[in-house]
């Protein structure tokens, strides 16, 4: 991890983690939050877990379904992963990027 942060496709699925109620979302509710294949997801989930950043849960209700949460250590990686919060809403969009000047 460069300069102690995770990659940045990394933050594909921790910030929708971090931003959930409950720390967690059902994998399906996931991947509508991220612009990857079903595979994709998948792949990118089991490297986020072996680092530890976060877990899955199995759903009590459904035995084939489970969780992902973010852990602790997820947690810490989001506050300066979030949208910016500098500048105005008229050059912040909604995804937090800002537009590039000179373009």
């Amino acid at each position: 991890m460069a300069h102690g942060l995770p990659p940045l496709s990394w933050y594909d699925v921790l910030w929708p983690l971090y931003r959930a109620l409950e720390k967690r979302l059902r994998m399906n509710e996931l991947a509508e939050e991220v612009v990857l294949s079903r595979t994709g997801l998948v792949r990118l989930v089991d490297r986020v877990e072996a680092a530890g950043l976060l877990r899955r849960e199995p759903l009590p209700e459904d035995g084939r379904g489970s969780y992902v949460a973010i852990t602790n250590d997820g947690a810490a990686t989001c506050p300066e992963c979030g949208p910016s919060t500098g500048g105005t809403s008229s050059t912040t969009s909604s995804t937090g990027l800002e537009p590039i000047r000179g373009a």
